[in-house]
């Protein structure tokens, strides 16, 4: 089992899923507070940067995984910004490409880890939900591939320069199956998807982070019996 580490930041133990799951938090908070005073698409690019740097640190005890991870976001991170200096958006895409491949990555090992971890810590019940973050910024970028090959394949209601911010509105939505309709697939491979996610985040839910949580109370409350036993 990969050792648990934390830091500690004003006395209190962050994990390392913890952190990953801080950072992406802010980056889903922060990004409509702040985006009237700063450009929203360079924003988003300092925000992913930011969870970027956190998932590494998550699965820096794997060298193999940090590796491939590490492959993924420095190009995510070169290509992002490039297009801020020149007029190349098709490197703005091939940076989401990239981003996309790095959530992948992520998912996979946080699932590997989470099945083989023989103790269910609060930090591992992090690592499970940030895994379903994660999900759901991999599946806002599948959308936007499919936007972006395809246009009109999403009845859009923002701005079409604000396409990814509202297409991650619409992933996590449709992940939590809220469906308010203000945004709806109009094709049938956006359809097709749409309903695939809905249906891995609900299973994702129900099947391993209730099965984690009652896991964590069970082992819990194991420890507090051998504990008793052992003061008496």
């Amino acid at each position: 089992m990969v050792r648990e580490t934390h830091i500690t930041l004003f006395g209190i133990r962050i994990g390392r899923f913890l952190f990953l799951f801080i950072s992406i938090i802010l980056m889903m908070a922060l990004r409509p507070l702040i985006g009237g005073f700063v450009r929203l698409t360079m924003l988003t690019d300092i925000l992913f940067a930011a969870v970027l740097i956190s998932g590494l640190w998550a699965v820096s005890q794997k060298r193999g995984v940090f590796l491939m991870a590490l492959l993924m976001a420095i190009p995510a991170l070169v290509l992002g910004w490039i297009p801020y200096f020149a007029e190349l958006p098709f490197l703005w895409i091939l940076s989401r490409l990239f981003l996309a491949v790095f959530f992948v990555v992520m998912v996979v090992f946080l699932l590997s880890h989470i099945r083989r971890a023989k103790e269910v810590t609060a930090d591992l019940i992090m690592g499970a939900v940030s895994t379903y973050f994660l999900m759901g910024l991999f599946w806002a970028f599948i959308f936007f591939f499919i936007e972006t090959v395809s246009p009109g394949s999403f009845r859009l209601e923002g701005s079409p320069a604000d396409i990814e911010s509202q297409l991650i509105y619409y992933s996590f939505v449709t992940l939590a199956t809220v469906g308010y309709g203000d945004i709806t697939p109009a094709s049938m491979v956006a359809r097709s998807y749409a309903v695939l996610e809905a249906i891995i985040g609900q299973l994702y839910l129900t099947v391993l982070v209730a099965a984690l949580v009652g896991l964590h109370i069970s082992q819990s409350t194991e420890r507090k019996v051998e504990e008793g036993v052992r003061l008496s």
